[in-house]
């Protein structure tokens, strides 16, 4: 019964694991890890009395869990991992003073989906195994050898008994055996161990991986893109393959002609030990679905169902199908009215609904942009209200997600085009609100709701500076997709529903006592404009993509916008929203 056994407690240590009812299973799943450390080399034995006086050993922790499929909700493995003990480590001393390492940003997952159904291909994936113990430790780092590698070691025969024993036992005794079982230092062991790979954990694990990666990728012949450093790219014009690879820490999704694929996992696999997934079904709990039509969609269900689930104790009882996520949004609250609400998990939903909107669910990025701004300390009932309403808009469409089509019959295949808008001095705070919408094939690539910087004093100045940021990110999206081999045909079409701002942007009118901060920004689109990059035309603000993004709509006009904004008229119409 998989939901009974969903239920079951994920155990904390080796004797949790040990009375669990698939306690075999994480048997095998601690040997794996300690396999893992002993064929990657991660460490060498160095004897206790050989160590230099005060000398710092570090404790190793394991962390178990269950992974579950995005896609049909069932048991994926029992994983365990050895853990460094990495927030005791000082900085410059035990690893790097920089630690950072990049990861493939949001618009770059979009944009492969999108160009994988441009072209009529399946993508597929590698997942790179225990991936962190590939990095090379450059600092002098010790660790106790742990308690629960000496149990893997053992036979299922001796750990039956011991299981038996724990199963028995009571009060003191069983406190012991709990004890001696998961104590992190071991008195008999007469060796310590010393890092060779940074290992899980350590603060620089994540920077030396990268390293180690970027280090493949040269080899083989990869080229890394300028705009987004975790974009990989080659092109074979002799034979006409082509091949294109992101990388989200271990997880390596790619595309491309058949032999460029077979060439890749063949030559990744000489250097680092890769699970290869023929077709790519999920990517950081996102479900990849591909339709007989040609589309290509993401989805979040089963994330949200498992975010409805943490928090179920707060949603009403009898949903009923919410029609947008929120009617209203409250104002800042005092300190009494936050301490009457400050026990509520408002800040934890913010989260969670922060990853579902920034990468799937855009139609919610509104109201979470405007309820993020009280996550410190100003939240009330109010607050908390909004954000189960939103939360529960969410889960009643969470079959919702983004469709990118075979081709756009009014834009062209791969040809970006873009909606800004702006709502002035909406904010208790004064500020105008931007809202940003670029898209291609008919499904979204980037879309963003924000507060500007500087309170405006008109629409039209609101408007020019949303346009102009508009403009930078679509020279960004264009430099990306020429690098990638689908160099946009001609400039791409930026729809603004303000005709003055247009007409400034465009030089065909003046703005009378314009700040220097607007002049540069209207200036920098007229450049734009002049270079052929952008084509700045007027569209009418019921059919403006991006209003949704920039206030709170009624029910008729956020569907509408929302199935454009999401690409779902493209992929049940046939056809891209039209103007």
């Amino acid at each position: 019964n998989i939901d009974a056994y969903k239920q079951l407690p994920t155990p904390k240590n080796f004797a949790d694991a040990l009375l669990a009812p698939d306690w075999k299973g994480w048997v095998g799943a601690y040997r794996s890890e300690l396999t893992s450390w002993l064929k990657n080399g991660v460490f060498v034995k160095v004897n206790k009395s050989k160590l230099p006086p005060k000398t710092k050993i570090f404790f190793i922790m394991d962390v178990l869990k269950r992974k579950w499929r995005a896609d049909n909700g069932l048991l994926d493995k029992l994983k365990v991992r050895a853990v460094l003990s990495g927030n005791l480590f000082v900085r410059g001393v035990h690893c790097a003073t920089n630690t950072f390492a990049p990861c493939v940003s949001a618009l770059s997952v979009r944009l492969f989906l999108a160009i994988c159904a441009a072209t009529f291909t399946v993508p597929s994936s590698l997942d790179v195994e225990t991936a962190f113990l590939h990095g090379i430790e450059t600092h002098e780092v010790y660790a106790h050898y742990p308690t629960y590698f000496r149990m893997a070691e053992a036979s299922i025969e001796d750990l039956e008994k011991i299981r038996k024993q724990l199963l028995s036992a009571t009060g003191k005794r069983l406190s012991e055996l709990r004890k001696m079982l998961n104590s992190k230092i071991n008195p008999r062991e007469s060796f310590v161990m010393r890092m060779i790979k940074s290992g899980y954990g350590s603060p620089s694990a994540s920077k030396a991986y990268y390293a180690k990666w970027v280090s493949v990728m040269t080899i083989i012949g990869m080229t890394t893109s300028v705009v987004d450093a975790c974009v990989y790219y080659r092109f074979w014009p002799e034979t006409g393959d082509w091949l294109i690879a992101l990388c989200w820490c271990d997880d390596v999704p790619f595309t491309g002609s058949s032999n460029a694929k077979k060439w890749f996992v063949e030559q990744v696999k000489k250097h680092l030990p890769i699970t290869f997934n023929e077709t790519m079904t999920t990517f950081l709990g996102f479900e990849i679905k591909y339709h007989e039509n040609g589309t290509v969609s993401m989805h979040c269900g089963e994330l949200l169902s498992n975010i409805a689930k943490r928090f179920d104790e707060y949603l009403p009882e009898h949903n009923k199908t919410m029609p947008s996520p929120a009617g209203y949004v409250p104002k800042p609250a005092t300190p009494e009215e936050h301490q009457k609400a400050k026990h509520l998990p408002f800040a934890a939903i913010i989260g969670c609904l922060q990853y579902v909107c920034g990468w799937v669910r855009f139609d919610g990025l509104t109201v979470l942009s405007m309820l993020s701004q009280h996550t410190c300390d100003r939240w009330n009932l109010d607050h908390f209200y909004a954000a189960i309403h939103l939360l529960s808009y969410l889960i009643e469409t969470k079959d919702l997600g983004n469709y990118w089509t075979t081709s756009d019959s009014i834009h062209g295949k791969l040809q970006p085009y873009a909606f800004s808008d702006a709502d002035l001095a909406s904010d208790p705070s004064r500020r105008s609100r931007s809202a940003i919408v670029i898209m291609i094939d008919g499904g979204p690539l980037y879309c963003k709701s924000f507060l500007q910087t500087v309170i405006q004093l008109s629409t039209c100045c609101s408007e020019i500076i949303a346009a102009a940021q508009t403009s930078i990110d679509l020279k960004g999206v264009r430099n990306l997709l020429g690098e990638l081999g689908f160099k946009p045909k001609g400039p791409t079409k930026q729809y603004c529903d303000n005709q003055a701002a247009v007409s400034v942007m465009n030089g065909e009118a003046s703005l009378s006592q314009s700040t220097k901060h607007i002049e540069m920004r209207f200036l920098l689109v007229r450049q734009l404009i002049a270079s052929g990059i952008v084509l700045l035309a007027y569209v009418k603000t019921s059919n403006n993509v991006s209003d949704i993004l920039s206030k709170n709509l009624g029910r008729v006009l956020f569907i509408k916008f929302r199935d454009a904004m999401l690409g779902l008229n493209a992929h049940l119409h046939g056809a891209i929203f039209k103007q």
